[in-house]
C-alpha cells in the first residue's frame, strides 16, 4: 500500500479496533469525502470489516464499527517474564487464537526455552489449521535489560534460573522458527496494549510504568511508540534521585530503582529489624518475602507501612521529576507494587496531583494480556 493516507486510517482502525466513521473523521482530520473513499476502498480490498455495531457519540444513532480483517494472516507472540514464559497466535485484528503458558524451572536454558517455544507453536498452529510458515512474524517481549542492537538479554536480575547470562535471544528464536523477530520490553509491549485498546482516542502522549522486581517504562509521543533502540538501562528506573544515596544494580548510587522495587524494600524491612526495630515479620526475618510485608501492612505493621510511604513518596517524586522533562497528558501504572497494594497506587497518585501538572494517572488492567496485545500490535503495524 503506497498511499500515506490509506495507510494512516488502515493503521488507525487496526490501533482502535473497532471504530466509527465519525471517529475517524475526528482523528484524521480529513474531509468526509477523502475519508470515505479511503474506508471504501480498504473494504473492497479486504483489508477492513464491520466489526459491530455502535452509537454514534452525542446523537445516539447507530453507526458501523470498522476493524482490520483477521483473516489478513496472523503473528505469534512471545512474552518472557521473570518466573514464566507465555507463546500465543492472535490475528490482525487483535483475536487471540491460542496461548500456552509455563513456569520457568531454575533447571530451564535458552536452548530448552526456544525448543519449548517452537512445539508449542507447532501444536497451536496444527490446532488452527495453519502452518507455521504462514505466520506474518513474531513479537517477543521480555524482561529487561535488554541491548536492541544486538537482540539480547543481559542477564536480568531475580530471573527464576540462574542460567540465563546474556543471551543473543532475538537471533536464538529467529533461527529456530524460520521467522523474523521484534524484539521488545515487557514494559512497552504493555504500554502498547493498554494504549491500543484505552486511550488512543483520547490521548496523544502518555507513559506506562511498572513498578515491581523492578522499574520499567514506556512512551508513546504523538500516537506513536518512543523509539528507545540505542538504550540499555531504563531511564526512568535509573535516574538518580540521590547522588550520595544507595548503590543500584547498575553501578550507580542513588537511582529510583534502588529505592522502589519489591527487593528495596524487603530489603530496607530486614535492615530496619536488624538495627532492633520491632515488627510482625520478625518472624520472617531471614526469608522475608514481599508478600510478608504486603500483609504485615494491610494488618497495620508500622515498618511495614512505613518503608511502603517512603517508596511510593520517591516513586512519586521520579514521576513528577519525568513529567517535568516530557510533556504528556497520561501516565499508567502497573506492576506488582500497584497491583497488590492499592494504597501505595493512591498514594502515588495523591502526591503526583497535588503537584497539579494536569496528567491524569491510571492503574493498569491485566498486565500479562496486555503485553501479548502489544506487542503482537507492534508486528502488525510495521506491516501496514
Amino acid at each position: 500500500m503506497n498511499n500515506p493516507k490509506s495507510k494512516k486510517i488502515l493503521r488507525t482502525i487496526y490501533s482502535m479496533q473497532g471504530v466509527s466513521r465519525p471517529c475517524l473523521l475526528k482523528i484524521s482530520r480529513y474531509t468526509p469525502p477523502t475519508l470515505y473513499r479511503i474506508i471504501d476502498e480498504l473494504m473492497r480490498d479486504g483489508y477492513v470489516v464491520v466489526s459491530g455495531t455502535g452509537e454514534e457519540s452525542g446523537k445516539g444513532r447507530p453507526t458501523d464499527l470498522l476493524s482490520l480483517n483477521g483473516d489478513l494472516g496472523q503473528v505469534a507472540v512471545l512474552h518472557i517474564s521473570r518466573t514464566t514464559f507465555s507463546c500465543a497466535v492472535l490475528d490482525f485484528s487483535d483475536r487471540l487464537l491460542a496461548c500456552r503458558r509455563h513456569v520457568i524451572e531454575p533447571s530451564l536454558t535458552p536452548e530448552q526455552w526456544v525448543a519449548t517455544v517452537q512445539a508449542d507453536l507447532a501444536t497451536m498452529c496444527a490446532q488452527l489449521g495453519i502452518a507455521p510458515t504462514s505466520l506474518r512474524g513474531v513479537g517477543l517481549a521480555a524482561v529487561g535489560p535488554l541491548d536492541y542492537k544486538e537482540g539480547a538479554m543481559l542477564g536480568p536480575l531475580h530471573f527464576a534460573s540462574p542460567r540465563w547470562g546474556r543471551v543473543s535471544i532475538k537471533a536464538l528464536a529467529e533461527q529456530a522458527l524460520g521467522l523474523p523477530v521484534l524484539l521488545d520490553c515487557n514494559a512497552r509491549a504493555a504500554l502498547m496494549g493498554h494504549y491500543r485498546r484505552d486511550y488512543y482516542e483520547k490521548y496523544r502522549n502518555l507513559a506506562y510504568v511498572t513498578v515491581g522486581t523492578g522499574i520499567g517504562s514506556g512512551l508513546i509521543l504523538n500516537r506513536k511508540l518512543d523509539s528507545n533502540s540505542s538504550v540499555i538501562l531504563d531511564g526512568l528506573a535509573h535516574m538518580i534521585i540521590d547522588v550520595d544515596g544507595r548503590k543500584c544494580t547498575c553501578g550507580e548510587y542513588g537511582c529510583l530503582e534502588a529505592y522502589v522495587s519489591t527487593h528495596a524494600i524487603v530489603g530496607q524491612c530486614v535492615q530496619a529489624m536488624r538495627r532492633g526495630c520491632f515488627s510482625s515479620m520478625g518472624a520472617y526475618l531471614d526469608e522475608l518475602h514481599f508478600s510478608h510485608v504486603c500483609q504485615a501492612a494491610q494488618e497495620g505493621d508500622a515498618l511495614a507501612q512505613e518503608q511502603l510511604q517512603q517508596a511510593a513518596t520517591i516513586l512519586a517524586k521520579g514521576i513528577v521529576n519525568y513529567l517535568r522533562m516530557v510533556s504528556l497528558e497520561a501516565v499508567i501504572l502497573g506492576g506488582s507494587l500497584i497491583e497488590q497494594l492499592p494504597a501505595f497506587f493512591d498514594t502515588v497518585c495523591d502526591l503526583v496531583s497535588a503537584k497539579e501538572l494536569g496528567v491524569a494517572l491510571y492503574k493498569a488492567q491485566d498486565e500479562d494480556a496486555s503485553i501479548l496485545h502489544g506487542i503482537a500490535g507492534e508486528v502488525i503495524l510495521q506491516q501496514l
